[in-house]
């Protein structure tokens, strides 16, 4: 009796001393070096192999971006090796669906993305410059062997410029360099450096015809090629044209692209479109000119026949079949579709996606009728088949699957939709963060295979049939291994009574009724109460904020709504309550609150200092002080991105400089920052399109004895991403937020 009393007392001393040793392992921060190392899902699509047993996907790793290989005053748009420089640093790899086991097909060497699998899952097509060029390149499945497709360089630099097959997996649709096209002449005509000449000068006329295409857009210019599999033969069917989406009919014998013809008035960033059908055999073309489809994605969705195209054209949706003109789609109620038309599959219904409601189109009569009623849960996408083309239905059509977004909890999710009833049945909805461009559904239609992530808990992806949901990734386990702070949504009121919301990120091992220094992320006139459930609050990789959890902070993101005319004084009115509601919360020290933001969340930032001296500390990245300095900016091509952004975009003037000069200085922190009492830290990118608007800000700091340090990483652009300087950055904010707030 005694020994086993003896024993059991040791396995209680075991028991404290393992606790204890755990414990102090989880408290241990989440080191710098690791948050940026973290791997992330390239912006491109992933893929399910025929049989469903294979997922293949796209991974960026910071730790293998770069200068070396890249044109310094280039690289915005492409690699010298052709590549899309946001692309320069990414592997391919796949994940059994089954199992869990993961290769990487790409190995570390190039740049590797956009998989797609041929029909006979014998294959794996992607984009990659490991030879020093890029080209399309075949992973045989039998073997395991890497070759090149063709000695075509492939030109593609959007997530809608694609690998296509044919149905016999002969031939890929894809973009290449035209016969006369060089590498130098793809880069951004914005950016590009001229040869040094004493006597070279730059003439811009007023006279000029406005609205033309921006220089950016020649980096779209190739042509459009089949390449042959077995012979490695190319074969080009439209020749020099800027295509910036593309699709293959199902048939394999047509091709819709869509290329830019106008700039919309006022904003050097939307176009006007051709929408064109070319034919593989024939090369005769059919064309819809002054095509609007706002941001483009698949520019039309085939029906299954492929005689028929259904497309959405500034809101409205359109039916085009062949040898015919277009028809308008008449509808019971005035919708704006968002969503690239899906048909069924027997050809008859497109459903569209409009004022929140699922609406169903009749081919026969061209109309259509709202499938669902009003809801309170926010439909974000429809779920399709792994042609993009239709609905995903596991019953013939009886039932299909949506995305969705309850806005009073944040929960995300999928319910299924009766195609008769248009009635909701719940199949998943939980604390998650759905990323509907990371999807796709195997070619049997028996699973699906999403991203996914939680506050927790960083982005990976999923198996479903919706009975229960396996996470089929794990992109950075040493991430796993560091506990995280937990995420909460609070409410509060402005001044005049607005309701409004925030994220509130606790530090790790919160304890109630204590209070701790706080950092308040800002980025004016987003709801960002909508990032809860992103891993590190933001939902960007490189401003991880459970750096800052694990680190005694807490962290607020607060709901900015802003009004043209005013935004400057609006971020007071709308940031300064959330902060009092975190403070009457107990959690925050009003001695101790830090603030930052990126780009206009750099803007913000220092619009908040100009206004209060609550903060102690704050962080400005490659924002702006001056909005007319942003609205005069102009590009070596004559181009100005400002005029668009502060007349009627982000910068939210309503007009001119001359139209509204008070409004231009009212909310110019530049010309307040005589009231700026908080230390500040201004990081820059020395490549970004307007370094010059951080330099006055330091300049006027300086100039009036205020406590500033300006960072300019010189071949960095508009945000921070080689791995060197990532770890740099962090380190240096978390030197400065800890010697001003103490945590």
């Amino acid at each position: 009796m005694r020994s086993l009393r003896g024993f059991m007392l040791f396995c209680v001393l075991l028991l404290s001393i393992v606790g204890a040793t755990a414990q102090t392992a989880a408290v241990r921060p989440l080191p710098v070096e690791v948050a940026s190392a973290a791997k992330s899902f390239a912006p491109v699509d992933i893929d399910v192999s025929p049989e469903g047993l294979w997922v293949a996907y796209t991974l960026a790793d910071p730790r293998r971006r770069k200068l070396q290989g890249l044109r310094s005053d280039e690289w915005k748009t492409f690699t010298c090796t052709g590549a899309p420089h946001l692309l320069a640093n990414t592997d391919l790899l796949i994940t059994n669906t089954s199992t869990g086991q993961t290769v990487n097909i790409s190995s570390g060497t190039g740049a590797n993305w956009g998989p797609r699998w041929s029909p006979d899952g014998k294959s794996l097509a992607f984009y990659s410059d490991r030879s020093g060029k890029a080209h399309v390149w075949i992973w045989e499945r039998s073997t395991g062997q890497l070759r090149a497709l063709t000695s075509a360089v492939v030109h593609v630099r959007l997530r809608f410029e694609k690998i296509f097959w044919t149905p016999d997996s002969r031939q890929v649709l894809t973009k290449v360099l035209g016969y006369t096209q060089k590498l130098e002449d793809c880069f951004d005509g914005s950016t590009k450096r001229l040869p040094f000449n004493p006597a070279a000068r730059s003439i811009y006329d007023s006279e000029s015809p406005p609205l033309t295409l921006p220089a950016f857009t020649d980096s779209f210019l190739a042509d459009l090629a089949m390449l042959d599999v077995r012979a490695s033969a190319v074969k080009r069917i439209v020749r020099h044209d800027k295509i910036v989406a593309y699709s293959l009919s199902p048939s394999g014998d047509r091709v819709v692209y869509l290329s830019p013809t106008q700039v919309k008035p006022n904003n050097q960033l939307l176009f006007s479109y051709n929408l064109s059908v070319v034919s593989v055999s024939t090369g005769q073309l059919e064309r819809v000119r002054d095509f609007s489809p706002g941001v483009p994605s698949l520019p039309a969705s085939w029906s299954p026949d492929t005689q028929t195209l259904a497309y959405i054209s500034d809101g409205e949706c359109f039916i085009w079949r062949r040898g015919e003109q277009p028809q308008k789609v008449s509808s019971t109620a005035h919708a704006r579709f968002l969503q690239a038309p899906l048909w069924d599959r027997d050809g008859r219904n497109v459903y569209l996606l409009g004022e929140n409601k699922i609406w169903r189109l009749s081919t026969d009569d061209a109309k259509s009728v709202a499938l669902t009623k009003t809801w309170d849960r926010q439909i974000t996408g429809i779920v399709s088949r792994h042609d993009g083309q239709q609905i995903w239905s596991r019953d013939r059509g009886e039932s299909f699957y949506v995305i969705t977004n309850n806005p009073e909890t944040k929960q995300e999710g999928f319910y299924r939709i009766e195609s008769r009833s248009g009635d909701f049945n719940k199949v998943l909805e939980t604390d998650i963060s759905l990323n509907p461009t990371l999807s796709s559904v195997s070619p049997d239609d028996d699973f699906f295979v999403y991203a996914a992530q939680g506050a927790r808990q960083e982005q990976n992806l999923w198996k479903a049939d919706f009975a229960s949901p396996r996470q089929l990734t794990h992109v950075n386990p040493d991430l796993e291994r560091y506990t995280t702070g937990e995420a909460r949504l609070i409410e509060y009121s402005t001044a005049a009574g607005k309701k409004l919301r925030a994220t509130l990120l606790l530090p790790v091992n919160y304890q109630q009724g204590q209070r701790y220094p706080m950092i308040v992320w800002v980025y004016g006139g987003s709801l960002l109460s909508d990032r809860i459930n992103r891993y590190g609050a933001t939902g960007n990789e490189q401003y991880n904020m459970q750096l800052f959890s694990a680190r005694g902070y807490a962290v607020l993101l607060p709901d900015t709504p802003l009004a043209v005319g005013t935004p400057m004084q609006d971020l007071a009115k709308t940031i300064l309550p959330a902060v009092n509601k975190a403070i009457e919360m107990h959690i925050a020290d009003p001695d101790r609150l830090g603030i930052m933001g990126i780009s206009y969340g750099g803007y913000s930032t220092l619009s908040m200092l100009v206004q209060t001296r609550r903060f102690k500390a704050a962080v400005m990245d490659v924002g702006i002080a001056n909005l007319s300095g942003y609205y005069g900016l102009m590009l070596k091509n004559g181009n100005a991105f400002g005029v668009g952004w502060a007349e009627e975009g982000q910068g939210r003037m309503g007009g001119p400089p001359w139209q509204f000069p008070d409004r231009y200085v009212q909310n110019s922190p530049l010309f307040y920052l005589d009231k700026v009492q908080t230390p500040l830290l201004i990081n820059q990118g020395g490549m970004d399109i307007s370094p010059f608007l951080s330099d006055e800000i330091f300049v006027g700091l300086r100039r009036l004895g205020k406590k500033v340090v300006y960072v300019r990483y010189e071949n960095e652009g508009h945000g921070v991403e080689l791995y060197n300087n990532r770890v740099d950055y962090l380190n240096r904010v978390i030197d400065w937020f800890r010697s001003h707030l103490s945590p």
